[in-house]
């Protein structure tokens, strides 16, 4: 299939004695992942010529396993353009920029529970957190009426969702993403976080 790739792991990384390394496509949130019996193996198809942050290329992936992939092409090069850092794109929330959009619109007038609910969604290769960010008092523009605003939103890391030295730390990643998903719910906005992708 002819993709064009959108985000790139930093670095591959080793889990039960096979290394790996992936990226992410357009209109596709999952990870397609490239496998080796070592790091050099790995890391030889990620160059600005082949599996690079704006190229197009074709994918052979398994046939059981969709994310693995076996054979890349090039087809196109990305611009100056396309190849922007992927922490440098505007098209990106994160969380301190969220922080700050909550601190200008609310100061400190909220609160910010987080829960681990392993248990409620039988996870089993990862975790997931519900977030519960409440606003006291606060002010309805179409109704003017003063209420406590609670916004409820949920997140997940799993081996399959995450990548690089994310893997690590999916526990902290399951909480981190219920907040941002959270707070781009209290501040309205449209755009992804950087942290949802796991770059």
């Amino acid at each position: 299939m002819e993709v064009k790739i959108k985000a790139v792991a930093g670095q591959s990384s080793e889990f039960n004695g096979e290394w790996s390394r992936g990226f992410k496509v357009d209109g596709n949130d999952n990870w397609f992942n490239i496998y080796g019996a070592n790091k050099e193996q790995v890391d030889k198809y990620f160059t600005d010529d082949l599996v690079s942050k704006g190229n197009t290329v074709i994918l052979v992936t398994d046939e059981e396993d969709k994310g693995r992939v076996h054979k890349v092409d090039l087809v196109k090069k990305g611009s100056t353009e396309d190849k922007k850092p992927f922490g440098d794109s505007d098209d990106f929330e994160d969380y301190k920029s969220l922080t700050d959009k909550m601190q200008t619109l609310y100061g400190n007038g909220y609160n910010v529970v987080t829960e681990c609910i392993d248990d409620v969604v039988k996870m089993e290769n990862g975790h997931a957190f519900k977030c519960t960010v409440t606003i006291p008092n606060f002010v309805s523009e179409k109704d003017m009426i003063a209420f406590d605003r609670v916004i409820v939103a949920h997140g997940d890391a799993t081996k399959e969702n995450t990548n690089g030295v994310i893997q690590k730390h999916i526990f902290r990643m399951a909480e981190t993403r219920s907040i941002v998903r959270a707070f781009r719910v209290a501040t309205a906005s449209t755009k992804s976080a950087k942290e949802e992708h796991s770059e």
